[in-house]
Parts: C-alpha cells; sequence; structure tokens
C-alpha cells in the first residue's frame, strides 16, 4: 500500500512559442522551480510531484523530459561555474597571504600604525585581501553546492516520472491571439539585432515591456518575468549604446555593434532553459580550469614571493619551514626532537647571485653583513643619586667568523641586540665589581661614610678616573668572552671615539632596568 503524501511539489510551466526562436518553449520561474526543488530535497519519501503545464494543446511526454534535462542541465552549469570561481578565489586568498607576508616594509608599516593593538591586531589587517577572497570562495562554493542540489533533484528520475497536468489554456490561447503580431515582430527584430541598428534595440525593448505587461494581465506569470528580464536586457544595451553613440570617436559604430552582440548573447543564455531543443550551457570543466588557474597562480607566487638576491659582501640565513615548526610545536609544550625536528636549524647561503627559498611565512630568511657591524653597550658607572646615575655608552664594533654560530644565535634579526646585552652584562660585572671595593673603603672615613652625597661624588670621581684602566681590561678579555664564543664573532678593540659619558641620566633613560 502506498503511503499518503505528505507534501506537494508544483512545477509550474506555461508552453508557448519560444520567445525567439521558431519552436515551443516551456517559460517557468527560476525561483519557484527552485523552491520546489528545495522541497524535493528535505522530503526524500512522501511527496506528490505534480508537473502542471499552462498549454494550447496537450504536451508530450518526451518534450517535457526533454525540457526537465536541459534544466538540470543549465543548473548544473551554474554550479560547475560556482565551483570553478571558488577554487579561483581560493588561490586569489593563498596568494593574498603570500604577498602580505612578503611584503615586509608593508609588514613593519601595519606594525607602526597598530603598536596599541598587538599582534593579532596587526596580523588581522594584513590579512584583509585575503580574508576578502576567502569570504568570496566560501559564498561561491555555498552556491555550487546549492545549484548542484537542485540540479539533481530536477534531473531525478522521480521528476521525469512526475505526472504531467495540462491546464490553463484559455489564458495561453487569448495571450497568443492578442499579441502574436507583437510577438512575431520581436522575435524578428531579436534574431537581427546583431547587425540591425539601434533603433531596433530600443523598439524591441518596448514590445518586450508591452509583451510582458499583457502575459501578466492575462494571469502568465512566468511568461512576464521571461519578457521583463528581455526588456531589462534590451534596455540596459539601448541606453548604453545611445551614450556612446553620443560620446562619438571612429570606433563609436564599432563599439556599438559589441554592445547589440553582447545583449543578442545574454539573452540567448537567459532563454536556453526554455527550449526543448538545442544545446546548453553546461560548462564542464570549469571547475577544473578554476583549480587549475588557482594553482597556476599560487606556483607563480609561491616561486616570486621565494626569489631573493645574496649581494656579494652579505649572507643570507634562512629559517626552514621544518625550524618553524618545530619552534611551533615546543611553544605548546610538545618535544620536536621526537619527530626528528631541529628549532635551530639554520641555512647559511654565500654565493652572490639571485637565490630561490621557501616563501614567508613558511621560511624566514635574513641578510647579514659579512663586514664590521655595530652594537650598542651600557653599563652604569656608579650612582650619584636616588634616580640617578653615570652611564657609559660604548659603540662596540664586531664582524661574524663563524655564520653557522652566529645563523643559529640571531634568532629573528635581534642578534647584535643580543650581543650588545650580553657583552653590557659582561661589562657591568667589572665595573661593579670595582664600584663595590670603592665604596667599602671609602666608607672606612667617617666623615664620608656620615654624608652619602659626598660619599657618592668622590666614588664617581675615582670610578671616572679608573674607567680608561678597567676597559683596556676589557678590551684584552671581549675577544674571548662567553659573549664572543656562543656568537660566533670577533669583537673588535674599543675606541676612544666610540666611548661617551653620560651622568645623571635616570634609569628609564638610559634603557636599564636597576632592581631596588
Amino acid at each position: 500500500m502506498t503511503p499518503p503524501a505528505t507534501a506537494t511539489v508544483r512545477l509550474a510551466s506555461v508552453r508557448l512559442r519560444h520567445p525567439v526562436r521558431n519552436e515551443p518553449a516551456h517559460v517557468f520561474t527560476h525561483d519557484a522551480w527552485r523552491d520546489a526543488a528545495r522541497t524535493l530535497l528535505r522530503h526524500r519519501r512522501g511527496v506528490e510531484i505534480v508537473h502542471a503545464i499552462q498549454s494550447i494543446g496537450p504536451t508530450a511526454q518526451p518534450d517535457v523530459a526533454a525540457h526537465l534535462a536541459r534544466v538540470a542541465t543549465t543548473i548544473h552549469g551554474e554550479s560547475r561555474r560556482a565551483h570553478g570561481l571558488a577554487w579561483w578565489w581560493t588561490g586569489v586568498g593563498v596568494v593574498a597571504t603570500l604577498l602580505v607576508a612578503w611584503f615586509d616594509s608593508l609588514t613593519d608599516l601595519l606594525t607602526a600604525l597598530t603598536a596599541t593593538g598587538g599582534a593579532a591586531f596587526t596580523v588581522t589587517i594584513g590579512l584583509i585581501p585575503a580574508i576578502l577572497a576567502w569570504r568570496h570562495a566560501w559564498g561561491h562554493a555555498s552556491r555550487a553546492r546549492d545549484a548542484g542540489a537542485i540540479a539533481r533533484a530536477i534531473g531525478s528520475a522521480r521528476v521525469r516520472r512526475s505526472q504531467v497536468l495540462d491546464e490553463g489554456n484559455e489564458d495561453v490561447d487569448a495571450f497568443g491571439r492578442e499579441y502574436l503580431p507583437s510577438l512575431t515582430e520581436l522575435d524578428n527584430l531579436v534574431s537581427r539585432l546583431p547587425e540591425s541598428p539601434l533603433e531596433a534595440c530600443s523598439r524591441a525593448a518596448a514590445l518586450a515591456l508591452t509583451i510582458s505587461r499583457g502575459a501578466s494581465r492575462h494571469g502568465l506569470a512566468p511568461v512576464a518575468d521571461a519578457y521583463h528580464e528581455l526588456y531589462v536586457i534590451l534596455s540596459v544595451a539601448d541606453i548604453q549604446g545611445v551614450r556612446t553613440e553620443q560620446s562619438g570617436g571612429m570606433l563609436a559604430d564599432s563599439r556599438v555593434r559589441t554592445l547589440l552582440r553582447r545583449a543578442f548573447g545574454t539573452i540567448q543564455s537567459a532563454l536556453a532553459p526554455f527550449s526543448v531543443s538545442g544545446s546548453v550551457r553546461s560548462s564542464l570543466f570549469m571547475p577544473l580550469a578554476g583549480a587549475s588557474a588557482a594553482a597556476l597562480a599560487i606556483v607563480v607566487t609561491t616561486f616570486v614571493t621565494g626569489l631573493f638576491v645574496v649581494a656579494p659582501d652579505t649572507a643570507v640565513i634562512i629559517e626552514p619551514p621544518e625550524a618553524r615548526l618545530a619552534r611551533g610545536l615546543e611553544s605548546m609544550g610538545l618535544e620536536a626532537a621526537l619527530l626528528g625536528l631541529d628549532s635551530g636549524a639554520r641555512t647559511v647561503i654565500r654565493e652572490p647571485g639571485i637565490q630561490n627559498t621557501w616563501p614567508p611565512p613558511f621560511a624566514d630568511r635574513r641578510a647579514v653583513a659579512l663586514g664590521e657591524q655595530f652594537t650598542a653597550v651600557r653599563a652604569i658607572v656608579t650612582q650619584t643619586g636616588p634616580d640617578s646615575f653615570t652611564v657609559i655608552q660604548i659603540r662596540v664594533r664586531f664582524r661574524i667568523t663563524d655564520l653557522a654560530q652566529w645563523a643559529r644565535y640571531d634568532t629573528g634579526g635581534s642578534g647584535p641586540v643580543r650581543l650588545g646585552r650580553a657583552i653590557s652584562s659582561e661589562l657591568q660585572a667589572r665595573i661593579e665589581v670595582q664600584n663595590r671595593d670603592l665604596v667599602q673603603r671609602a666608607s672606612r672615613d667617617p666623615a664620608l661614610a656620615q654624608n652619602p652625597r659626598v660619599l657618592m661624588r668622590e666614588v664617581e670621581q675615582v670610578m671616572v678616573a679608573q674607567l680608561p684602566a678597567i676597559l683596556n681590561q676589557f678590551n684584552v678579555t671581549i675577544g674571548s668572552s662567553d659573549a664572543a664564543r656562543e656568537s660566533g664573532v670577533r669583537v673588535e678593540p674599543i675606541r676612544q671615539a666610540d666611548i661617551r659619558l653620560d651622568r645623571n641620566v635616570t634609569a628609564g633613560a638610559a634603557g636599564i632596568q636597576v632592581s631596588p
């Protein structure tokens, strides 16, 4: 026993002469059929399908099946085109991400402009183009899934075997008799539109609007919608053609012909689903074309953004993808070594010329000078007040002697700053030993011990006087210091011209953290 139907799906169409072809046509409302298909998708069983056709005479089942197949193929074509566009916009999103990571100057600018917003805000601003592209890709993918499901529902066997119900031939007959001259004239005008003057387009638009209103008056809503769409296409082409003619120029006539040919093609595409014969745009290879174009764009962008130039007196340090992955795992508390990954792995390229590697953000690369470099060294000579210090600042020169060691030491390009801090700590330790010894000896004098200000001043004078000797001793040992060995550099002797002594400097102004 067949279970009773829980829902009724009505596929309504009007069978009459094709708007611009001398053949029968099944005119329908696209949105209504799509809604009917969605109902079929929601109700897999217990749905009664009625194919209601308004026509003058009975409709043959093969014509109905042919029309359904054309509609399903047309919507399948829409789905494939949307899939192709989804692949393309996905590729655009990846390309945009690679370009944002590649433009270091853009990243630095965004960091400066969004200094108060934090790193997350900076990344978000920089990835806006990629986010917009992925949004487009998601929208096209959603439309592709929806159109594909609708096409499968309309082309399914249960729709093809649905009941055909002929109804309402009086309205179709009255419409045909009343507007037969207009229909014939419109057919002739549209068929010769690419070779006709612009006035023919204006006349065809007026006829399409008249027929649309007549169909609406006779209760033929699908026919009214179809001819109104025809009117919109023709009127837009007419307006653009008039503006082109008024602008003048040697190519005005050619541009008008192009507009009319484009309008003719748009009309053929818009009315193709109403036919029961002829070819239909299926866009079979559109997904493959979109994916291929996206893949090509990604490959080209990856290759271009991976290019870099090694100057004669420089080297390029590359942090490979496996090292970045290892650092990411270690930041999450995981053991990267278990996977054979080394967070300290670096590749050094010294050969001058154009080279290629993984692009950012997969790999990080930075150029380092093989010649003389500089770093800033600061140390407190003595404290002259509650928040007042005498500070020595030195411009220390160094050269890289072990590139592999420096590559591991120069994490994120912070090698010079890190080296300066290490040398500052060693120099500060030497000065503090001397400073404590002077304070202890001066404190033995009762007069100085009872007057801290005088004590500080006396210690400062002695320390400033002893600085040349301290720096000479420091020059002897600085080349073999722990900082130089760890970083793989040779520290040059300190010159008098590179030394500056600043008095009455606050800890904040000197950039020195002093524990209370």
